[in-house]
């Protein structure tokens, strides 16, 4: 557990996004985080690694916050529960826990509909080979074409859930680490949990005639959720700011400015949310997009928000779906943008949605730091196993964990002062490397965030500096895969940087020597 001090982590925000229903690397986040904490509470807590024993989040500080950048769910066995934890610290804190809705998020309102019984019998839909409409034709997997394809089990919503999970949500194997998850809650072996448990939990999870919001816990996130939150002059967002999406705000005229466009955006997703609770009938749309609370939806689909009609071809016009990367490498944020968010004195923008190697990741343009949290990649390919500590004998479920051990915490004051910490994966020999540095500080740090210029580096950015030493991670990208270098502050010294990645103070004007292009200091 962090040992923290009052006096330096008081009034500020605490940020993790894109925890993808992996609770080890929640709780793992809790244990390093300098914010939150975990407490036992008999009566309001959820069993989580410790069997027997009910705990809830909890703040260290009187006035410190939380963010969650969302993605909530999809990729490991705390699906529930971690919404769970999410949705009752909220609800002590209302005004210090704030959620971000993800594309992993909105999508599940797709549930009500496309898993009722009538949807389920209608072959027409079935076979309907424009859905999911923002997938590319060619790659199109109708549910009767996944029959043929994939193991059957002979239950109808069993087999269509499968079909949306794989095929349309990217959560492959999501439908048995949910089993898995159900048994773990309910002390019982997964041979006792069926099929249509599994079904009725997702269905559940947004179904707006439940009285417990526990049980519908995806519509509560989604009714308590935003498409952006500002912290002091900092902007949180799910995906990203870029030309394409700035201002845009579905079926409407553009915003006057930043926080006007957040303003609305929320206000969008508010009223989304309640159109598909207010709807009836959800089956008589079918996967078509007439169904209430699809502007949502869309909304959160790449290439989403197009208009009159969808275009495959759009860039990202959506604050969910955005990136900042380019072919896999950071991309220079647009200038015009950067002074457009400092006119509105928002200097930082923090992201998360498309992973980008073991540890965030920082973008300097002008003024502004963007920040990229999703580390959900940090070791493609790495495998967890997981035993059940319920029921009366152990169940084991192996998947795809990506992790390997890294986790990190994204630290905002209100006058934009930030600080990165965590650990990196695990390496095949010896231990992780720590990672610990400030941004936009008086003692902030040079170099993370800069773009390596010319030379056998060219294209290389400064993601990190290694705890206690004068050691720097760099990296760069090819889709998902990164490569990385360790440079001492020696060899940094060397190397000549694009000169875009410079960023004063958020509070003070830049000096002389710095508007020349001499780098200094993110001060």
């Amino acid at each position: 557990m962090s040992q923290v001090a009052a006096e330096d982590y008081n009034d500020v925000v605490g940020y993790i996004t894109d925890v993808e229903g992996n609770l080890d690397y929640f709780l793992e986040y809790v244990k390093i985080s300098k914010v939150v904490t975990l407490k036992e509470d008999k009566t309001n807590g959820f069993v989580l690694n410790t069997p027997g024993k009910k705990e809830v989040l909890d703040f260290y500080n009187s006035s410190a916050k939380l963010v969650f950048g969302g993605d909530s769910q999809d990729k490991g066995v705390g699906d529930v529960r971690i919404v769970l934890l999410l949705l009752e610290f909220k609800k002590r804190f209302p005004d210090r826990v704030h959620l971000i809705i993800g594309n992993r998020d909105c999508n599940k309102l797709r549930l009500a509909a496309e898993l009722s019984a009538a949807i389920l019998e209608d072959e027409e839909v079935a076979n309907d080979k424009g859905f999911p409409y923002w997938v590319a034709p060619e790659k199109r997997v109708t549910p009767n074409m996944a029959l043929e394809k994939d193991p059957k089990t002979g239950n109808k919503g069993a087999d269509r859930l499968k079909w949306m999970l794989k095929h349309t949500m990217g959560a492959d194997g999501g439908f048995e680490r949910r089993k898995f998850e159900l048994a773990e809650m309910q002390d019982k072996n997964m041979s006792e949990i069926s099929d249509d448990d599994v079904v009725t939990s997702y269905r559940d999870s947004i179904d707006a005639t439940q009285k417990d919001w526990k049980k519908c816990f995806m519509l509560e996130y989604l009714r308590n959720a935003e498409l952006g939150y500002f912290f002091g002059n900092t902007l949180f967002v799910h995906g990203g700011v870029s030309k394409d999406n700035w201002l845009r705000i579905p079926g409407e005229t553009e915003a006057s400015g930043v926080k006007d466009w957040i303003n609305k955006l929320n206000s969008f997703a508010k009223q989304q949310v309640a159109e598909f609770e207010k709807e009836t009938d959800h089956p008589k749309s079918k996967n078509k997009t007439d169904r209430k609370g699809h502007k949502l939806m869309d909304y959160g689909v790449p290439n989403g928000n197009c208009e009159p009609a969808f275009d495959p071809a759009a860039p990202p016009r959506t604050v969910i779906c955005n990136t900042h990367l380019v072919g896999g490498n950071p991309a220079q944020f647009d200038m015009t943008l950067a002074d457009a968010l400092v006119k509105e004195d928002t200097f930082n923008v923090v992201v998360g949605h498309i992973p980008h190697g073991d540890c965030p990741t920082t973008i300097r343009a002008k003024k502004v730091l963007v920040i990229m949290g999703d580390t959900s990649y940090s070791k493609m390919g790495y495998k967890t196993t997981k035993k059940t500590s319920s029921g009366t004998a152990a169940d084991t479920l192996e998947y795809a964990d990506n992790r390997n051990g890294a986790v990190s915490e994204i630290i905002v004051w209100p006058n934009g002062k930030v600080q990165v910490h965590g650990v990196r994966s695990t390496p095949d020999t010896g231990a992780a490397d720590e990672i610990d540095f400030f941004l936009r500080h008086d003692n902030g740090d040079k170099y993370v965030g800069r773009q390596v210029k010319d030379g056998d580096m060219k294209a290389y950015w400064v993601k990190a500096k290694i705890k206690g030493e004068d050691k720097y991670v760099l990296s760069k990208g090819e889709g998902f895969k990164l490569d990385h270098k360790t440079l001492t502050l020696a060899d940094l010294e060397k190397l000549e940087f694009e000169e875009a990645t410079v960023v004063p103070t958020a509070d003070a004007d830049p000096p002389a020597d710095l508007v020349q292009g001499v780098v200094q200091g993110v001060g």
